[in-house]
C-alpha cells in the first residue's frame, strides 16, 4: 500500500471513531490531515480503486459544519487539494447542485472557495439562474470576505465561456446601469470592471458587437470627479480593452471608436488635471500608461495626434516632456516632434528613459547614434555607463552599433583589465550586460565573443 492511500486509509478511520471531548484522537486526526496534504501536494491524481477516497471527501464534507475543534485550515486546504486531483465522476458523487447552492447562500467563506473549485473542476455543470445570481449577489456585496471575492473572479473568468450568455444579455446591462445611478461606489465598480473584462475577454464576435459594446461606454469625467479610484480603476479597464484590441485575431477585432470617446475623455483630465482630486498624485501614472498603449496600438497615429494637439501638448513647455519622450511610439516622435527630441536629449541619466524609448525601434536608433559618442560615454561614472550599455545590449542592431561602432567602450566599459569592481551591485548590472551580449548570435558578437565569455567568468567568480 502506498503511503498516501495509508494515510487516507488511517485518517478514514481516526475521523470514524472521532471522539469530541478526546483531545488525543483531535490532535491524530490534525496530524494525519497535515501529513496526508503534504504528500499530495505534488500528485496529479489519486488511486480511486481505494474506496476510502470517496468516503473520506464525504467526511470532510461533513466536517466543514461540525463543531470540533480540528484545524479547520488544514481541513479546507486538504479538500481543496483533494477535489483538484479527484476525477470530475467522484467529486461530482461528493456534490450536488443543492450542496453549491447551500454552500452560496450560508455565505462562509470556505464553503464558498470549496463550491467554486467544485465548480471549476466540473466545468460549470452545477451553473443554473439561482447558482449564478448567488455568486454574483455574493461578489457585489461588499461585506462579503475579500478571499471568497478573489475566488468568485477565478470561477467567473475559468467558466466565462459558460456564463457568457446570461451575464452578457442580462446580468452585467443590468449591473451596470444599478451601480452608475446615483453615488457610484467605488469598490464595486471595480468590480464591475474586473467582470466587465473578463466577458469582453470572452467574447465570441466583437466586431459584430451588440450589448457586448455596452461595456466600453462610460461617462469617465463625471466618475472621475466623484472618487479618483473610479478614474483609476477606469484607467485601468481600458488598459485592458486597449490590450484585447492589440492581440484580437481576425474576427473579433474589438472596434476602437467604441473606445475613442473615453480615450479623449481621459486626455482632458490630463490636460485638467488639477480639477480632479488627487489625481495628479495618484492617477498620472496610470494615465500615462494608456497613452504608451494607445501610441503603440497599430492604426492609431490619426488618432494619437489629435490627442497630443488638443491635450498633451507634446512640446518643450511641458513639464512632463520627459515622460512623453519616454513612452511615446519613437516612431511618432521622430515624424511630429524631433525638434523637440533634439533639444531635449542628452548623454545623462535623466534622458536614459529616453534613450532606452528610442532604442525600441532601428529607425529611431539610427537617429539616436549621433548622441552616441565613446568619448561622452567614457567621461560617465561607471555605474552610468553600464546603464546605458544596459540599454545598448538589447537588441541586434543596438548591440552590433555598440560593438563595432563604439568599440573603445567595449574595451573599457566591459571587459577592461585596469576596472576592479566590488560593488555587489554594480557587478550584477554588468553580469546581466554580459549575459544579454552573449544571447546576440555569433554573426552579431564576431571577435567579442571569446573576450565577453572570459569577462562573465570573472564577474561570476565576484570580479577578481
Amino acid at each position: 500500500m502506498s503511503l498516501v492511500n495509508q494515510l487516507i486509509t488511517e485518517l478514514v478511520d481516526s475521523i470514524t471513531n472521532l471522539d469530541s471531548n478526546d483531545e488525543l484522537q483531535i490532535n491524530t486526526v490534525n496530524t494525519l490531515m497535515r501529513k496526508l496534504n503534504v504528500n499530495i501536494t505534488s500528485l496529479t491524481s489519486l488511486d480511486e480503486s481505494n474506496n476510502n477516497i470517496h468516503l473520506l471527501l464525504l467526511q470532510i464534507k461533513d466536517l466543514l459544519t461540525s463543531d470540533y475543534d480540528l484545524n479547520y485550515e488544514i481541513l479546507f486546504e486538504l479538500l481543496s487539494n483533494m477535489v483538484l486531483i479527484c476525477s470530475d465522476k467522484l467529486v461530482a458523487e461528493t456534490y450536488s447542485e443543492k450542496d453549491i447552492q447551500a454552500a452560496f447562500d450560508s455565505k462562509i467563506t470556505q464553503l464558498v472557495k470549496i463550491s467554486c473549485k467544485v465548480l471549476m473542476k466540473l466545468k460549470g455543470k452545477y451553473l443554473n439562474e439561482s447558482i449564478i445570481d448567488s455568486m454574483v449577489a455574493r461578489f457585489f456585496d461588499n461585506d462579503t470576505d475579500i478571499a471568497i471575492i478573489s475566488e468568485l473572479e477565478n470561477t467567473f473568468e475559468s467558466l466565462s465561456n459558460n456564463l457568457y450568455t446570461p451575464m452578457v444579455d442580462t446580468i452585467l446591462p443590468n449591473l451596470k446601469s444599478q451601480i452608475l445611478s446615483g453615488n457610484v461606489d467605488s469598490i464595486l465598480l471595480a468590480r464591475l470592471l474586473d467582470i466587465l473584462g473578463i466577458f469582453v475577454s470572452a467574447s465570441k464576435d466583437l466586431k459584430k458587437g451588440g450589448r457586448i459594446h455596452l461595456f466600453l461606454e462610460f461617462d469617465v469625467l463625471k466618475l472621475a470627479k466623484e472618487d479618483v479610484l473610479n478614474l483609476i480603476n477606469l484607467i485601468k479597464y481600458t488598459i485592458k480593452v486597449i490590450d484585447l484590441i492589440k492581440n484580437s485575431s481576425p474576427g473579433r477585432e474589438i472596434p476602437l471608436p467604441k473606445v475613442t470617446p473615453s480615450l479623449f475623455a481621459f486626455a482632458s483630465i490630463y490636460a485638467n488635471i488639477d480639477d480632479y482630486n488627487d489625481a495628479k498624485y495618484f492617477a498620472k501614472s496610470y494615465l500615462f500608461q494608456l497613452f504608451h498603449k494607445v501610441s503603440q496600438l497599430q492604426g492609431t497615429e490619426e488618432l494619437y495626434r489629435d490627442l497630443d494637439l488638443k491635450y498633451l501638448h507634446i512640446n518643450e513647455a511641458n513639464k512632463d516632456i520627459v515622460d512623453f519622450l519616454s513612452f511615446t511610439n519613437p516612431i511618432y516622435l521622430l515624424k511630429y516632434h524631433k525638434m523637440v527630441l533634439d533639444s531635449i536629449v542628452e548623454l545623462n541619466m535623466r534622458c536614459f528613459c529616453i534613450i532606452k524609448n528610442l532604442s525600441s525601434s532601428s529607425v529611431s536608433f539610427t537617429y539616436l547614434k549621433k548622441f552616441l559618442s565613446g568619448k561622452k560615454i567614457l567621461q560617465m561614472s561607471y555605474l552610468e555607463q553600464i546603464l546605458l550599455i544596459q540599454i545598448l545590449v538589447k537588441y541586434d542592431y543596438s548591440a552590433d552599433y555598440l560593438l563595432f561602432s563604439l568599440p573603445e567602450v567595449v574595451s573599457d566599459s566591459i571587459i577592461s583589465k585596469n576596472t576592479v569592481l566590488r560593488d555587489p551591485e554594480i557587478l550584477a548590472l554588468k553580469e546581466q550586460v554580459l549575459i544579454t551580449l552573449l544571447g546576440h548570435s555569433d554573426t552579431t558578437l564576431k571577435m567579442w565573443k571569446g573576450p565577453l565569455e572570459k569577462e562573465l567568468e570573472v564577474v561570476k567568480r565576484g570580479g577578481s
